[in-house]
């Protein structure tokens, strides 16, 4: 029996290895590589163990301060606000293996956005068979990366996102809808 190819790639991103720790960078932030299933595997047990409103509270809290502390360091390193630094946050989580994020709508002055996900990696380590809708952690993820490109454009922060549909549950995408809070 023959093993199939095996397709190599570089990296979508310049990844940067400090020779004495190990540790790796992108674009100056510490980062991991780790399998997908590894850290989905963490979010359904911490939705078996706390329930699913629990986990979506810690979810919602980690993953916003995180999108946070990301936009306003790439915001000063590259001198990024508004939608351009949102939009860059979307790239950078598509290239980082989250899923493939297109802001389908940004307007920071009327408080509304939407961003569709395609190939998410939670529904795809979920599965159809979920049958529900389990991407809530882009919620937080994409109001924090929200709410720092407004503050930085000198508009209000502070907003939410809310998961409008997901492949789990039989759409052909993930959409994501976003408000001013």
């Amino acid at each position: 029996m023959s093993t199939p190819p095996v397709h190599v790639c570089e990296l979508p991103v310049p990844v940067r290895v400090d020779p004495s720790t190990a540790a790796w960078s992108v674009d100056g932030m510490p980062v991991l590589l780790i399998p997908r299933h590894l850290w989905v595997r963490v979010q359904k047990s911490l939705e078996e163990g706390l329930g699913l409103a629990a986990a979506r509270a810690m979810f919602w809290e980690a993953s916003h301060s995180a999108a946070k502390t990301w936009c306003t360091q790439q915001g000063e390193r590259f001198q990024l606000a508004g939608a351009p630094l949102f939009e860059h946050y979307l790239r950078s989580a598509g290239s980082r293996g989250y899923g493939r994020m297109t802001p389908l709508h940004i307007d920071l002055a009327l408080g509304t956005a939407q961003v569709k996900v395609e190939q998410s990696v939670y529904a795809a380590e979920y599965g159809p068979q979920a049958g529900r809708a389990v991407c809530h952690v882009f919620e937080g993820s994409l109001a924090g990366g929200l709410s720092c490109a407004s503050e930085r454009a000198g508009l209000p922060g502070g907003w939410s996102a809310r998961e409008t549909a997901c492949a789990c549950n039989g759409a052909p995408h993930c959409l994501f809808e976003l408000r001013r809070t």
